[in-house]
């Protein structure tokens, strides 16, 4: 799991988003695809889902 801010810079986020995508697209870890969204989360609830198709 990969957790970052929303308020983080631009840079950063689109820094995350490559990794995530780089992970989802490599299936040498091993481990099955589930989704590939993000999930928003607000006080630790889950709160949205950002769909990354």
């Amino acid at each position: 799991m990969m957790v970052t801010s929303k308020d983080a810079d631009d840079e950063l986020l689109q820094t995350f988003v490559a990794l995530h995508n780089h992970a989802w697209e490599d299936d040498s870890y091993g481990n099955p695809p589930i989704l590939n969204a993000l999930f928003v989360v607000k006080q630790g609830e889950i709160t949205g889902l950002v769909p990354l198709n």
